[in-house]
């Protein structure tokens, strides 16, 4: 865990040292290579300044941050979510995918194992909640007035899923 902080402290120190990260203009200018970017989503960074410089400097800071906020136990959770969406922004907008794979694995090892089914929990709440709150959705559809008043005439064949449980609503 040492030599990962390590790792982003002196890629920070490294980045703050070049003109193009304290100005601001490094990610416009690694996107604008072909070999990192991806045509679809690298012209809706680097064609916005304000996005671009705001990404760049966010990236420095997160990066000079990380070593230290890293071993509190109260940030910790919030370093760790940073890592995995800057490098599942590096895999999606620059294409390394690998890089961006081994990091976000390197990145988790600072979980220990109750945080992992705290998480687990966490999410399984979620996903109940979400279901509870889907489904009276669409109990108060079958009630609303609007949906009453109206007569469908459905046909289906009984072979397909989706059919057969849509019919059901």
């Amino acid at each position: 865990m040492f030599q990962l902080c390590l790792m982003y402290l002196i890629s920070s120190l490294a980045k703050a040292q070049g003109v193009l990260w304290y100005q601001g203009t490094a990610l416009y200018y690694v996107l604008r290579v072909s070999e990192f970017s991806l045509p679809a989503v690298s012209p809706l960074i680097y064609n916005n300044v304000l996005l671009s410089s705001l990404l760049t400097y966010a990236t420095l800071l997160f990066q000079v941050a990380f070593p230290f906020l890293i071993w509190n136990k109260y940030t910790r959770p919030f370093m760790i979510i940073g890592a995995v969406l800057l490098h599942t922004a590096i895999a999606v907008v620059m294409g390394l995918f690998w890089f961006s794979a081994t990091m976000i694995s390197v990145d988790v090892i600072f979980f220990d194992d109750k945080s992992y089914q705290a998480f687990a929990q966490r999410c399984q709440s979620l996903k109940a909640a979400l279901e509870r709150r889907v489904a009276s959705y669409i109990d108060s559809l079958r009630l609303a007035p609007w949906v009453q008043k109206q007569k469908f005439l459905v046909l289906y064949n009984n072979t397909c899923n989706i059919c057969n449980k849509s019919v059901l609503f």
